[in-house]
């Protein structure tokens, strides 16, 4: 029972007692109109004055109300940053250091290598892989004009097949020279985005693809894109993904290739609206990279301060032709994050090496 009901109960026999006495002989109405007075509205004033006292010990409800919201909102912050962080932003327990990353072994003891070239097309784009495996892809191939050099290298490279075969957008500087590669070389597959596949531009390819009987595969974007092309490799497709793009740069296919924990990333002719989205969609840990293939041959267009944070490349390696690109503003940026700029305008092919731990340029 209530402390305030035993309190009361406890003094009600003596108010009955003062009621009565009270009355000093008079007549028994004016006995029981003090028992009501001493008793009954005696009690129920204390009793209504302990409710209002509980009531201003209470927390306000509004408050309550704010608290609840104030804490949901915080939950939805952190949870929202750490999806848009890839789970980065948390740091290391102070007790474990960082994992040192290592190259991957080969048969001989030595590091397993993978092979990379930017090949100089000039304004357009070409870049050749070769695995720790033997397996090998190539990206773009130039304009049509660029087909025999492009060719020459790889036979000086000794490649006689091409596992995987990519067309980042229809466009003559990118796809020009592909049915010269496909005529000269054995192709394992081939990848490109549907509106690449309709293009008129990919006719050609197209031509020389059926004649070994290599069917084009469509490509989409998302979380599980990642394509089965070499031993300890893996190959994701990172743009476009299946919403509208204002412009056919912005539906170019980016592509990264992780050997252990050394990175390529090759952004095709995307701009800063692809980049945002990629930016967006996937964990900034499926985008890190120690080489960056930049963006539309060094234009304005693409290569974001955002896409570059979440980047975080070391090496950046534009294809251009040293006329109107790179676009000084690009080129400003890179040099203010310390990132090493290499041009294939000034330095003609690039070779670099993967060793599962770092990148490697080959002088």
């Amino acid at each position: 029972m209530p402390a305030r009901f035993m309190r009361n109960r406890t003094f009600f026999s003596f108010r009955i007692a003062n009621a009565a006495a009270s009355c000093k002989g008079f007549l028994p109405p004016l006995f029981f109109y003090r028992f009501w007075k001493y008793t009954v509205l005696m009690q129920r004033d204390e009793i209504w004055d302990e409710l209002n006292e509980t009531k201003r010990r209470a927390v306000p409800a509004w408050l309550v109300r704010l608290l609840v919201f104030a804490l949901l909102l915080l939950t939805a912050g952190l949870l929202a940053y750490y999806y848009l962080t890839g789970g980065d932003a948390a740091p290391p327990a102070p007790s474990k250091a960082p994992p040192i990353a290592t190259p991957i072994p080969g048969a001989n003891g030595e590091p397993a290598l993978l092979d990379a070239y930017f090949i100089d097309v000039g304004n357009g784009d070409c870049f050749f892989a070769r695995a720790a495996d033997g397996k090998t892809m190539l990206v773009d191939a130039g304009s049509e004009n660029d087909a025999d050099e492009i060719v020459a290298l790889l036979e000086s490279l000794e490649v006689s097949r091409i596992d995987a075969l990519f067309v980042s957008l229809p466009d003559a500087r990118h796809i020009g020279g592909m049915a010269k590669i496909v005529e000269t070389f054995a192709v394992g597959a081939c990848y490109m985005t549907k509106e690449c596949a309709a293009s008129p531009l990919s006719e050609p390819l197209r031509s020389a693809l059926a004649t070994q009987d290599v069917e084009i595969t469509e490509v989409m974007a998302s979380f599980t894109s990642v394509i089965d092309w070499a031993e300890n490799v893996e190959l994701r497709i990172l743009s476009p993904h299946d919403v509208g793009y204002e412009s056919e740069e912005d539906r170019s296919l980016m592509l990264r290739i992780a050997y252990g924990d050394s990175r390529i990333l090759l952004a095709g002719d995307a701009h800063k609206l692809a980049e945002r989205m990629t930016v967006k969609a996937l964990p900034n840990r499926l985008l890190h990279a120690d080489v960056l293939k930049v963006g539309d041959h060094g234009d304005s267009s693409a290569t974001s301060d955002k896409f570059l944070s979440a980047v975080k490349p070391k090496i950046a390696v534009i294809s251009c032709g040293g006329k109107k690109l790179p676009d000084d503003t690009v080129l400003a940026r890179l040099e203010a994050r310390g990132i090493m700029l290499l041009r294939t305008d000034t330095l003609g092919t690039i070779h670099i090496t993967l060793d599962g731990a770092s990148a490697q340029v080959v002088q």
